[in-house]
């Protein structure tokens, strides 16, 4: 069941009709399968390589990044969507996250938030529902959850680094590209500004960086030019490793299509194919 009277729910609802890789909700009942999040870095990292490695061979770097990036995605995906959007940014601390992890795969297939608190602003209409705090600006919101994410990710990070040769930094640029492609990615998916949604997720990212010098790295924006206009994409700061799990490293299908590692001509003539692909099948 599904706590369905609070102004987070509420927001969680709206997002699943446009967003197909929305997969929060509040009080999921959680049976076998379930990892609080609470409990990483003591249980549960294992459990998460062994997911990962257990499709077939995979190098211990790329189970570390692919570990750490799961983490990173389960309370971004969660958090920033709702604060672009209805300015709602839910409690993605640990002790408050449970993920599901996928049967036979590396993934998680829904996250669970114990309570519905959130943060809005003065002008949310919920404002003085009980499950919400207020505070006066959006620059609080972008302080609160750089905080959250910081304070949750650093003893992950740490438990990673000793169980896989995938460095710290690398970590904190995967964080990055996380919060910038989820950026991206709501703002496409909702029609906002993907430019002021680029904007915000860096202005999240100035504050983790004020705090940890180990985020050298960000992604860069990729303008795509098409039929359609311009449409924003991203470059990763940092290469996620997937190309490892490929037979042949040199074949262009193995590297993502915003690995940093791939040459922009080549990235940009892919988003443009796709681009237009997509609006024609949307119109036919």
């Amino acid at each position: 069941m599904t706590i369905a009277t609070s102004p987070l729910a509420d927001t969680f609802q709206r997002l699943r009709a446009f967003d197909e890789l929305c997969r929060a909700n509040i009080d999921v009942h959680r049976a076998d399968g379930w990892l609080h999040l609470s409990d990483v870095p003591e249980r549960g990292l294992d459990e998460l390589f062994a997911a990962v490695i257990r499709p077939g061979p995979r190098r211990r770097d790329y189970a570390g990044a692919t570990v750490a990036a799961t983490l990173v995605d389960a309370l971004v995906s969660t958090a920033l969507p709702p604060l672009l959007l209805e300015r709602r940014l839910p409690d993605v601390s640990p002790a408050n996250v449970s993920v599901l992890l996928h049967e036979t795969e590396w993934w998680f297939t829904q996250v669970s938030l114990h309570e519905p608190l959130c943060w809005v602003l003065p002008s949310d209409d919920a404002a003085a529902d009980s499950s919400v705090c207020v505070v006066a600006e959006v620059a609080v919101l972008h302080r609160r959850l750089a905080v959250t994410l910081a304070d949750a990710v650093t003893p992950w990070f740490d438990a990673i680094r000793a169980r896989a040769p995938f460095g710290r930094r690398g970590m904190w640029g995967q964080l990055a590209d996380d919060l910038c492609g989820s950026a991206l990615w709501t703002a496409r998916a909702s029609g906002l500004d993907p430019n002021a949604a680029w904007r915000e997720a860096n202005a999240i990212l100035d504050h983790v960086g004020e705090a940890f010098a180990e985020l050298r790295v960000r992604p860069r924006r990729f303008p795509v030019r098409w039929s359609g206009g311009e449409s924003l994409w991203q470059v990763k700061g940092t290469c996620c490793l997937w190309y490892t799990t490929a037979d042949d490293h040199s074949d262009d299908d193995a590297f993502c299509t915003s690995c940093p590692l791939r040459p922009d001509d080549v990235r940009h003539e892919r988003l443009r194919d796709w681009l237009e692909t997509n609006a024609a099948s949307e119109a036919s």
